[in-house]
């Protein structure tokens, strides 16, 4: 059902209610009524996906109040892995990166935990940003990588954590 027609349907509840009050003197708490129904009507909209937001549909990238595991073959050069309110792990270990290749990956926590794994024989920079939440790099980093193979990462944390290993 449409945003529109919800909306006049209302519209035309909230009438009749007046309408009955004054002609037949009878008081229906209608105005309470259609608001909790509007608010229903909002959690089941966005829960189902509406309103832009996507839970985790044909395979993309995203936790949302869930938990999803990650273990790309090939990456493109440029990637984006979310979880708001959830958990990812991202696997690495057995992705392809050609030599010589710059590939871009995405991080986004917000009250949610992210944590990838990163394969020995790439180079990794890491830009990262974090609002009361944390981006941990726990790979060693007494070696010194020697690689044409590039990782860049730009991790977010707002509320939540992302742990680089």
């Amino acid at each position: 059902m449409s945003p529109k027609i919800i909306l006049g349907i209302f519209i035309i509840l909230f009438g009749l209610s007046i309408i009955i009050n004054h002609v037949f003197k009878i008081n229906i708490p209608l105005g309470k009524f259609l608001f909790g129904l509007f608010i229903i009507y909002l959690g089941v909209k966005i829960l189902l996906g509406g309103f832009g937001v996507n839970i985790n549909v044909n395979g993309d990238k995203n936790a949302v109040f869930s938990k999803h595991d990650y273990a790309p073959k090939k990456l493109k050069t440029s990637n984006e892995y979310n979880a708001v309110f959830g958990s990812s792990v991202i696997d690495l270990s057995d992705t392809e990166i050609a030599e010589n290749e710059t590939v871009k990956l995405e991080l986004n926590s917000v009250f949610g935990n992210l944590e990838i794994k990163i394969p020995k024989d790439v180079k990794v920079k890491i830009e990262s940003n974090g609002v009361l939440g944390s981006v941990v790099d726990k790979r060693s980093t007494n070696i010194e990588i020697i690689s044409t193979k590039t990782l860049y990462i730009e991790a977010n944390a707002v509320f939540g954590a992302i742990v680089i290993k």
